[in-house]
C-alpha cells in the first residue's frame, strides 16, 4: 500500500509538503509572506505522526506488532495455556541433566526404605533433621541406615561483591538426589510405625518420596 493511500500516514493530501517546520508555522503567522496556509494539525501529523516523524515509526510499530504480542502474552498467562506448555516441556525433558538413578535404588539392610521421586539437593541439616524424626518416632526400636551423605560442596558469594574472581567460599554440603534413589532404610519395627516415621521423614524433605518395601523396587 502507498504511503498517500494509507489513512495511518496521510496528512491532508492537499497542502504541499514542507521539508522545514519553520516555514510551515510561518504560514499561519505570516500570510503576506505569500506561502500557502498549511493547518496546524498537519504540522502537528508531519513532525510527530508521520513515518518520517518522531513518533510516526514507533507508534506504528505499537499499535500493531506490539500490541498483538502483549495481548496474545496475557491471554496465555490469564488461561493458564502458557503454564500448560511448561508443564508439558519439564514432564518431558525433566528439570535436569541426567536420567534416574542407577546405584541405591534398592533396599539392601532393611525392610522398608524412603525412596526419592523427583531430583534435587538435600542438604547434610536435612539429612540430619530426617534422622532425628525417625528415631523420636521408633523410639531407638529398630535399626536405621542412611544411604546418602552431602559430598558435594556449595559455594556463594557475598552480598555485594563484584563479578568474577572464581567462586565463593564454600558454604554447605549437599546430596545430589536423583529420582529412584533410596535415602533412608529401616527394620525391626512393624509396617504401620515404619510408614508413620517415613511420613514424618519425607516432611523434612524438599522433594517427593515416597514409602518402599522389600520387593516392590524394580
Amino acid at each position: 500500500m502507498s504511503r498517500e493511500a494509507s489513512p495511518r500516514f496521510s496528512t491532508s493530501g492537499q497542502e504541499p509538503r514542507r521539508r522545514f517546520a519553520a516555514v510551515r508555522i510561518l504560514s499561519l503567522s505570516c500570510p503576506f509572506l505569500g506561502h500557502v496556509q498549511v493547518q496546524m494539525l498537519s504540522i502537528i501529523d508531519g513532525l510527530f505522526l508521520e513515518r518520517i516523524g518522531i513518533f510516526g515509526l514507533t507508534l506504528g510499530v505499537s499499535a500493531t506488532y506490539a500490541f498483538h504480542f502483549i495481548l496474545f502474552g496475557a491471554f496465555f498467562v490469564k488461561s493458564g495455556v502458557g503454564k500448560f506448555f511448561v508443564d508439558i516441556s519439564l514432564a518431558i525433558a525433566g528439570r535436569a541433566r541426567g536420567g534416574p538413578a542407577k546405584g541405591g535404588a534398592k533396599l539392601d539392610f532393611g525392610q522398608f526404605g524412603l525412596q526419592a521421586l523427583s531430583r534435587g539437593y538435600m542438604t547434610a541439616q536435612q539429612i540430619e533433621a530426617a534422622r532425628i524424626a525417625i528415631n523420636r518416632h521408633i523410639k531407638r526400636g529398630g535399626q536405621v541406615w542412611i544411604r546418602v551423605f552431602p559430598d558435594k560442596s556449595v559455594c556463594k558469594k557475598p552480598a555485594e561483591t563484584r563479578m568474577g574472581k572464581g567462586k565463593g567460599a564454600p558454604e554447605g554440603w549437599v546430596a545430589v538426589i536423583k529420582p529412584g534413589r533410596l535415602i533412608f532404610e529401616m527394620d525391626g519395627v512393624q509396617e504401620s510405625v515404619a510408614r508413620e516415621a517415613i511420613r514424618l521423614a519425607a516432611n523434612k524433605l524438599p522433594f517427593e518420596t515416597r514409602f518402599v518395601l522389600r520387593g516392590e523396587i524394580l
